[in-house]
């Protein structure tokens, strides 16, 4: 028997533990708080450290075994981990049993086979085995437990999750293997490996303390050394909370190259799918510290953000938008156009929580070009996500960028605004046509009569698209009264490029609106319609609302020069030929309604018999006592014209009951109305008073 005393050291009295440094000491006391009557974990620990030290040939591989049944037994004492259970064993006696099963009953194979009573028995075995694959090894169970306490981990990378994990299977691998003599280590690796072991455990197994914050807060505002980098290291790389801490507390731009240099800011987490199947989306916490020093460190956290691989990831997508947001200097607002592309690649890569703030600042900073191109991407953004998940891009918030940022840039600087807004119109069009099967929709679907008029507030029902629409008429408008030809030309291409009949009836508004700057586009409107003017269709042949004001403001302004005398006949040959309908039937009840609507609007272009003929079409709708008009601006101020125009043409008799249709669609005073809708038609002083007098 070996009777020396350095193989055999005396344990002493466990509460005053022996040749223990501090980190030792203080593992020695969280073990004990841990311990239970059954399982003395501070006594095992202790046991380890006292062999370590003694000189036994074999003191490695027994200080090792004290600390795989660390790792074996704490799981079951910290967290409620799945005990391991080798399938070996089942796998090898369920392989002699299924040969039996199939040599006696499926010989001839399985096809069409009944399952039998031991067949069953057997697969529900087998289904037994599969849960126990499914369970944590013992390495696995010892970092889940551990890291089940540590509440703040999720917040750490991937990478960094990666690396921990790494380094818990070679812990655990380690000292299995030297506990069974399958690895040969010297004393000096062991005591490194066992060092790390117990700085594990005291990191996941107690609170952040006020020391380790303290000595964070110190760091953080010292220059960046590799001393200090190591101890930054140490303190973050194993611990949540202390992860969390250093980026949301870190203010010194100085750390930023030694931190972009270690990858924290690199490999920016994508989707994860969770233990249930489902897809998450978790920020990236050294995001934060870039956000913070964004206003005052612009060109340093430029570098960094120009480097970035965005992910598929909102949330890790609106961290970055926040950061670029902040930064306020235009040549690093330049700089950061490649990031800007990656959002245009996929727009679905933010929720766009943080584009309000990012256009204010960088139209504050005057960068517009890349203003413009953040309009077009979160435009098309906006359209996407009526698609996806509950829009996080909602109709409020498009509507206060509408508010804050386009009315503001759109009188400067219209035909990009125009241009932007036609995009996402086009985009948002293209969504509703897949709605439909190709057969059901025409050359100039979708529908587009949801929009009344280009010059009334939408209704609270419409969403997005409403909103667009009123956008891009006012942008055209600004371009329009800027009177800039060539810029004219482009938005009316530009226009032109999408076939959708919205587009197309902001185009005849706008040249009712400024019959100056548009006779030749609007003669040629009218001339390629005149075939189909006795069609019922309203796409085709039948006026709109703006294609009337089209045709009221330039035969006003214009006269014979807008349609000559010749044109004017084959207008009215061709209303008198409908109304016909697609499959070229005539439509004989509706004849003189459709006649009448067709030719007021060039009423005052008519001479001779046409004249005389569209006065008649009058004279009979007075006395049926209705005329069908469309929205509520239609109302508001054709009719007037329609009735003035209807009064001058009427016989004399039938002149008292167009009066009182006047008073019927309008009982306000006329005078101005009348005047400033139709100034070349003039009534009696006598008329006149009739008519104010109402």
């Amino acid at each position: 028997m070996d009777n020396d005393p350095a193989n055999a050291p005396e344990m002493g009295n466990v509460n005053l533990p022996l040749a223990m440094n501090r980190q030792q000491t203080e593992v020695f006391e969280l073990l004990r708080g841990l311990s239970t009557e059954h399982d003395k974990f501070h006594e095992w620990y202790q046991g380890a450290i006292q062999v370590i030290n003694s000189r036994s040939a074999d003191k490695l591989a027994q200080a090792a075994n004290s600390i795989r049944e660390l790792c074996d037994k704490l799981p079951d004492r910290i967290a409620d981990i799945p005990k391991f259970n080798s399938p070996v064993s089942a796998v090898k006696s369920l392989q002699r049993d299924f040969l039996d099963i199939r040599t006696s009953t499926y010989a001839n194979g399985w096809k069409d086979k009944a399952i039998n009573n031991a067949l069953n028995k057997l697969l529900l075995r087998l289904e037994e085995i599969f849960r126990l694959y499914n369970e944590p090894p013992r390495t696995a169970r010892f970092k889940l437990a551990l890291t089940s306490s540590d509440l703040q981990a999720e917040f750490m990378s991937k990478e960094h999750r990666e690396a921990r994990d790494d380094t818990f299977e070679r812990i655990g691998s380690f000292f299995q293997g030297v506990t069974h003599h399958r690895q040969a280590v010297d004393e000096s690796e062991f005591r490194e490996e066992l060092e790390l072991f117990e700085s594990l455990i005291l990191n996941f197994l107690t609170p952040c303390t006020a020391a380790q914050q303290h000595e964070l807060l110190t760091l953080i505002a010292g220059a960046p050394s590799p001393e200090a980098i190591s101890n930054i290291n140490k303190l973050i790389s194993h611990k949540g909370a202390n992860f969390v801490l250093f980026f949301e507390k870190l203010n010194n731009p100085k750390w930023l190259q030694f931190l972009d240099q270690q990858g924290h800011f690199s490999n920016l987490p994508g989707p994860e799918l969770s233990r249930d199947e489902q897809i998450g989306y978790r920020i990236h916490v050294p995001l934060i510290t870039l956000a913070r020093l964004a206003e005052s460190a612009p060109q340093e956290v430029a570098n960094i953000l120009v480097k970035l691989k965005l992910p598929d990831n909102p949330r890790v997508g609106d961290q970055v938008l926040q950061c670029m947001a902040k930064i306020r200097d235009p040549a690093c607002i330049r700089q950061l156009r490649p990031l800007v592309t990656q959002f245009g690649e996929n727009p679905l890569r933010t929720s766009w929580l943080w584009i309000q703030e990012l256009l204010k600042t960088w139209t504050e900073a005057q960068a517009f070009s890349e203003v413009f191109v953040i309009i077009d991407i979160c435009l098309v953004a906006a359209v996407d996500l009526l698609n996806e998940r509950s829009p996080d891009f909602d109709t409020w918030r498009f509507q206060e960028i509408d508010k804050d940022i386009l009315n503001q840039l759109a009188p400067k600087y219209p035909f990009e605004i125009a241009s932007s807004v036609f995009k996402a119109l086009c985009r948002w069009a293209d969504r509703e046509r897949r709605k439909y099967r190709e057969s059901e929709l025409s050359d100039d679907g979708p529908f587009s009569d949801w929009h009344e008029d280009f010059k009334s507030p939408q209704p609270s029902h419409r969403g997005l698209e409403g909103t667009l629409a009123i956008r891009l008429f006012s942008a055209s408008e600004h371009i329009y009264r800027q009177g800039n030809p060539s810029r004219i030309d482009e938005l009316d291409k530009l226009l032109r490029s999408n076939p959708w009949r919205l587009f197309q009836r902001l185009r005849w508004q706008l040249y009712a609106d400024f019959p100056a700057l548009s006779l030749e586009r609007a003669r040629a409107e009218v001339l390629k319609r005149i075939p189909a003017l006795n069609e019922i269709d309203h796409g085709r042949g039948r006026h709109g609302y703006e294609f009337a004001q089209l045709l009221i403001a330039h035969a006003k302004q214009h006269g014979n020069a807008f349609l000559s005398s010749e044109e004017v006949e084959q207008f009215v040959n061709v209303v008198f030929k409908g109304p016909v309908d697609k499959d070229g039937n005539i439509l004989e009840d509706y004849k003189e309604v459709f006649c009448r609507k067709q030719l007021w609007p060039i009423s005052s272009l008519l001479r001779g018999e046409q004249l005389a003929a569209y006065r008649v079409l009058v004279s009979e709708s007075l006395g049926v006592g209705c005329f069908p008009l469309r929205p509520a601006a239609f109302r508001r101020y054709s009719a007037i014209a329609v009735l003035s125009a209807m009064f001058l043409s009427a016989p004399r008799q039938a002149r008292s009951r167009l009066v009182l249709r006047l008073q019927v669609e309008s009982p306000c005073p006329l005078n101005a109305q009348l005047h400033s809708s139709c100034p070349s038609w003039r009534l009696s002083s006598s008329q006149l008073l009739t008519v104010r007098s109402l």
